[in-house]
């Protein structure tokens, strides 16, 4: 019998490691957790309410950002 163990996330290509996993969510990462558009968010990066992270041409978000900044947004 084989005992298969799960691979840890840091070991899986970048496609496969869950978005709750990831340290940093790419634009399309947000987009996908948040249900919104891409350009909604790049949006709020562009007007400095949404603090991002540039590597290179890359742009990251931390979770806990984009937590915050839809808190932020909620309207009472």
């Amino acid at each position: 019998m084989s005992s298969r163990r799960p691979v840890p996330p840091a070991l899986l290509p970048a496609r496969q490691v869950p978005i709750d996993a990831k340290a940093a969510w790419s634009l399309d990462d947000t987009a996908l957790s948040t249900t919104l558009s891409k350009r909604t968010i790049q949006d709020a990066i562009y007007r400095g309410e949404l603090p991002c992270i540039r590597v290179g041409r890359r742009v990251l978000l931390l979770p806990e950002s984009v937590r915050e900044w839809l808190v932020s947004r909620e309207s009472r």
